[in-house]
């Protein structure tokens, strides 16, 4: 998360509106999500169910990784721990770590570019539906950022870049229904 406080820190503004405040993050949550800020091609679904959650992410083969990846994480967030498994070896080992290093929430991301945007100005108004959903968007020089209107969940993030405006971000799916049951489930190869 420590990338994205870097990338949000370098935006400087346009002229100023007053978006209206957010509503608490739900806790309850799937979404998944295209990003290529870090890694080509990177498709990522994340189910959470209050202190629960798991992190699905793949990247198809490239230059980058050859062998692209797939790989899931299980998030205990109350013990602090993290169980990855790689889905292209799933009969190897499970790493065990630290989710507060592997967990990016994708609602704290959003409210650490709310506290960016109330300190540059900028411009906003009611966007485009991204993937069906709502949004209203925040122009500012280097991006734009289209944000969910209850709680401000980053829609879809574009860069403006030298070679033209590139999505980084975009959200494919979001629910906030309740996951399947055992879909949280850390797998027996893991304890």
């Amino acid at each position: 998360m420590t990338k994205w406080f870097l990338l949000f820190g370098l935006m400087v503004g346009a002229s100023h509106a007053q978006i209206t405040p957010y509503a608490t993050p739900p806790d309850t949550y799937s979404l998944t999500e295209t990003n290529v800020m870090f890694t080509p091609d990177l498709t990522m679904t994340i189910i959470r169910d209050g202190n629960r959650a798991v992190m699905d992410q793949s990247a198809p083969p490239s230059q980058k990784i050859p062998a692209g990846f797939h790989t899931k994480t299980y998030l205990q967030l109350p013990d602090g721990k993290s169980y990855t498994v790689d889905m292209l070896n799933p009969a190897g080992p499970c790493k065990v770590g630290s989710a507060k290093l592997t967990w990016t929430d994708p609602f704290a991301m959003a409210a650490q570019l709310h506290k960016q945007l109330d300190v540059h100005v900028r411009k906003d108004r009611i966007g485009p539906k991204i993937n069906g959903m709502d949004s209203h968007v925040v122009i500012m020089p280097q991006l734009t950022a289209f944000l969910e209107l209850k709680y401000g969940l980053i829609l879809r993030l574009d860069m403006n870049r030298k070679e033209g405006v590139k999505t980084m971000i975009e959200v494919q799916k979001l629910s906030f229904a309740k996951p399947p049951a055992g879909v949280l489930e850390i797998p027996g190869s893991c304890r």
